[in-house]
């Protein structure tokens, strides 16, 4: 597996997939990888920040 999809999978806790068949499991993924992103939003300037930026 590729290092960022590695990385991606530890941080989010996402040792292996629930679904089986290839189409399946790039779905679950296509949802992983926007909650990672979002994650790493809130973590990174604090979710304070992250909500006077929005207001």
């Amino acid at each position: 597996m590729e290092h960022p999809f590695e990385t991606i999978i530890r941080a989010m806790e996402v040792g292996y997939c629930l679904t089986k068949g290839k189409g399946k499991v790039s779905r679950e993924l296509a949802l992983t990888f926007p909650a990672c992103n979002m994650k790493r939003a809130i973590n990174i300037p604090g979710a304070g920040n992250l909500l006077k930026a929005f207001v």
